[in-house]
Parts: C-alpha cells; sequence; structure tokens
C-alpha cells in the first residue's frame, strides 16, 4: 500500500488489561514513523486508564462491550472517520465483522480460516521469537512489517502518569500508613482472571507467610476489586498472625489511583495477569506467577534482570511431553495442587532479595 498517503489509522485491541497495554506498542513505533498520522485506539471502557495521556494515541475510543447489539452502531461512527488503515490486533470475530462493516480497504488482522475474508493483509503469530524480545511484543510489532517501515524490536508498553496524580497518591499513601520510604511495599496479584488462573489461597498464604518470617520490614498491598473482597478475607485468614500485621488493607477506588499506587511499590508478585503488566509498563520488577495451561512464550519477559517468571513445567516437564491447552485448563484446579509452595519458595525470596539490595 501507498505508506505516504496514511493520514488516519485505527489500532483495535479489545479485552483485556495486558493485551491493551502490549498493543500500545504498535501506536508507539506507527508515531516514530508517521508522526504526523493520526492515531485512534479502539478499547474496552475498563482499560481506558491504562493508555490515559500516553503520547501516540491521538484519540481513544471505547466500548462497554462489543457485541452484535454495538457493533452495527459503532461501525457507523467509525466509517464517518474514514480511516486509511485499520490494524485488528484482537482479530476475533466480532472486531472481524467491525473492521469488514467500517469498509475501507487496508485492513491488517491475524490469519485463522474462519475470518481472513475480512482482511486485505493476514499474519501469522510465530511461535518463537526471532528478535530476542518478549513474544507478545515481537508478534504485535509483525502487523507493521507489511507497511516496510523501520521498526524497533527494543519497544517495551508504558504507562504514563502525571506529576500531579503522583504527588495525590503520596498524600492518601500518608493518610493510610503507607510510608513507602521507610518499608518496602510489595503489590500482590491475589486472584487472578479466572479461577483457573488463581494460584491456590492456602498456598499464596503460606508464600506470604515465608516473605513476612524473611523480610521483616516487608509492608504488602493487595490487588483486587470490591466484588472479591471474600477472596481477600479469606486469604488473610490463612495467613499467620505476624503476616497479617503486614498486610495494608488500602484499596484504591479506581484503576488509574491503583496505577499509581502500584508506582511506588518496590515490586509485584502473584498471579500472571493484569497487575504484572502494568507493573512492567511502570518500571517495577515483576515475580509472575503462571497458570499451569498457560504456557510462558508469549508473556515472560526475555532478557531483563528485573522480571521472573515461574511456572509448573519447570519442575514437572514430563506433564507437558503433550501439551493440550484444553485438557491442560479443565485440569487446572488438579495441576495447581501439584504446584506447591515449596517449588517457589527459593526462587520467590532470591528475586525479593535481589530487589532490597
Amino acid at each position: 500500500m501507498a505508506t505516504h498517503t496514511l493520514k488516519k489509522i485505527l489500532v483495535i485491541q479489545i479485552k483485556m488489561i495486558g493485551d491493551v497495554l502490549t498493543s500500545t506498542i504498535i501506536l508507539d513505533s506507527l508515531k516514530q514513523s508517521y508522526p504526523n498520522v493520526s492515531l485512534h485506539y479502539l478499547v474496552e471502557k475498563h482499560t481506558l486508564p491504562v493508555i490515559e495521556n500516553h503520547p501516540a494515541i491521538d484519540k481513544a475510543i471505547s466500548v462497554k462491550k462489543l457485541d452484535r447489539n454495538t457493533i452495527f452502531l459503532l461501525s457507523k461512527q467509525l466509517k464517518a472517520e474514514k480511516y486509511d488503515l485499520i490494524i485488528d490486533v484482537y482479530s476475533k470475530i466480532n472486531t472481524a465483522f467491525l473492521s469488514f462493516l467500517i469498509g475501507n480497504k487496508a485492513k491488517f488482522g491475524i490469519y485463522k480460516w474462519y475470518t481472513q475474508w475480512a482482511y486485505s493483509t493476514t499474519i501469522n503469530y510465530r511461535p518463537e521469537s526471532l528478535h530476542h524480545t518478549q513474544l507478545s511484543y515481537e508478534n504485535r510489532l509483525q502487523f507493521l512489517e507489511p507497511l516496510s517501515i523501520p521498526i524497533d524490536y527494543t519497544l517495551k508498553p508504558k504507562i504514563y502518569l502525571t506529576e500531579k496524580e503522583r504527588t495525590k497518591t503520596k498524600q492518601i499513601c500518608a493518610n493510610h500508613g503507607i510510608n513507602y520510604n521507610e518499608q518496602p511495599h510489595i503489590m500482590v496479584s491475589i486472584l487472578g482472571s479466572s479461577l483457573n488462573k488463581t494460584y491456590p489461597l492456602p498456598y499464596l498464604a503460606k508464600l506470604l507467610d515465608s516473605i513476612a518470617n524473611t523480610f521483616i520490614n516487608v509492608k504488602f498491598l493487595f490487588n483486587y476489586i470490591p466484588s472479591q473482597q471474600a477472596e481477600v478475607d479469606q486469604l488473610i485468614g490463612l495467613c499467620s498472625k505476624n503476616t497479617q500485621q503486614h498486610i495494608n488493607p488500602y484499596y484504591a477506588k479506581s484503576l488509574r489511583d491503583f496505577i499509581a499506587l502500584t508506582s511506588f511499590c518496590s515490586m509485584s508478585i502473584g498471579n500472571e495477569g493484569g497487575l504484572i503488566n502494568m507493573s512492567k509498563a511502570l518500571g517495577i520488577p515483576t515475580f509472575a506467577i503462571f497458570s499451569p495451561w498457560i504456557t510462558t512464550k508469549a508473556w515472560a519477559t526475555k532478557n531483563q534482570e528485573n522480571h521472573e517468571t515461574i511456572h509448573l513445567e519447570e519442575f514437572h516437564p514430563e506433564d507437558y511431553k503433550v501439551f493440550d491447552k484444553r485438557e491442560f485448563k479443565k485440569n487446572a484446579s488438579v495441576l495447581y495442587q501439584k504446584f506447591t509452595p515449596d517449588l517457589i519458595e527459593e526462587k520467590l525470596l532470591k528475586f525479593i532479595k535481589k530487589q532490597l539490595t
């Protein structure tokens, strides 16, 4: 396509926070090559706070949920924008229909037999990185290869906080007994996006006990939403009395406030997912516990000493000689039972010690 004629581009990334953050590197790269092109980013409304103030995004467009009831209305709105290019990173049936209905000629998507009709150009995600970077980053940047522009494979997602937000958060922290200067705080992802992505709470409690016993000055903050309060209370009840003294119950009421709160933490640990991805984008060290049915290939950070991952496969490789994602997902609870705290403890404590020294 004639790239010199590009004036307006739409990038589509529906669903999870980690996906929305990761796909911002597409916009970063586009802005480097086309500083005068207007870049629009379509995301779900609940993820907007992670892209707020992003310098490469000229217009953020949000939808509460993309379904058959919203696709037609949204397509009319977006068709009026007259985009020169659509990059559908999500590339599932709903966004394929949306891309098709918007109607411009240049549409990039992931190759799938049931949606290829919607795109002018399709790509295939790579199973392995060719550029020594996190595979989920590299696969996003593949969308730019048809444009024949320079691609910076060192790009990583970033979250942009204002000084006003950080100052406000410092004051809130002071009001709730959170003293970052005197005590290192660890943000803990206690729950995954679903039960089959959540490290068992009794096991997590044992890991928190071990941390509290080893590092007597640390404090814990928890990542959760109000509807998960029962699980939070359950976890606290499973922890020792000593560990309970290390837990600060403060809850940030908005995602943006939570991001600012996390930015002052020494590190983030726990279930791989939104918190881990937000922390990486803030430059916070992370220790991610992967679900047994999620492989580390795409989302494990490579060549960054401040980020660690751990997976059941490291300890039970015999279980992964034949990997069937559907079967593993179905049996996640059984596999988690094998992922005992003693398998994680040594690597986790070593990681924490490194961040605190």
